[in-house]
Parts: structure tokens; sequence; C-alpha cells
């Protein structure tokens, strides 16, 4: 079965992208040129160490309660909330509850 990947213009329903929750996994809902959006699903108690991305990252909690560890601080994201991550900082996430984030990846 191939990936779905939103078309220009096609509205996308976060908490129904698919829903997947259980399954802790991210799914890459657009991509173009210098962009990349991913949803991903955490269940509650879902760790994720060690993340290192290449290129500018922002997340966005869409549901849930996650919190986010760096270098410089421990904080606790929740729905409506969006955090800025430069290229190739060191991080991790942690779900409080049933999350999805929304991955915004600036590709440089």
């Amino acid at each position: 079965m191939a990936i779905h990947h939103a078309r220009p213009g096609e509205l996308i329903d976060l908490a129904k992208w698919p829903y997947d929750v259980e399954s802790g996994k991210s799914h890459t809902m657009i991509v173009a040129d210098g962009l990349e959006v991913a949803r991903l699903a955490l269940p509650r108690d879902k760790e994720i160490t060690d993340i290192v991305v290449p290129d500018s990252l922002t997340i966005q909690c869409v549901s849930g309660e996650v919190e986010l560890t760096t270098t410089r601080a421990r904080q606790v994201l929740k729905a409506g909330q969006l955090v800025y991550l430069p290229p190739e900082d060191p991080h991790s996430l942690k779900a409080f509850d049933d999350s999805v984030l929304l991955l915004t990846i600036a590709k440089d």
C-alpha cells in the first residue's frame, strides 16, 4: 500500500490522520521542496530518546501532554503549544498521556 502524502490544498484532520496512538508511529503527511510535515502519535508512557534531526524542527502538541528534554531544559508541551529546535539539537520525548505531535522540518 502506498503512503499517502497530502496534495496541495488538501485539508488534513490531524486527529484522524490515521489514528494510531497505540502504535507510537509517525506518518509523513507533506513532502515539498525544503519542507516535511509529520504527525507523531505517542501512547501514554512511551519514551523516545536520543533524537537528533539534521534540520530545523518545530514540535507542536496537538493533543495530550509530552515532556521534551533538551540539553538546555526539560519542559512539558501541552495541546496548543509549540517549540522550535535548531539543527542537530539532541532531544527526547516522553508522553504523559496519549498524545499527537505535529513535526515540521525545514530542510536546510
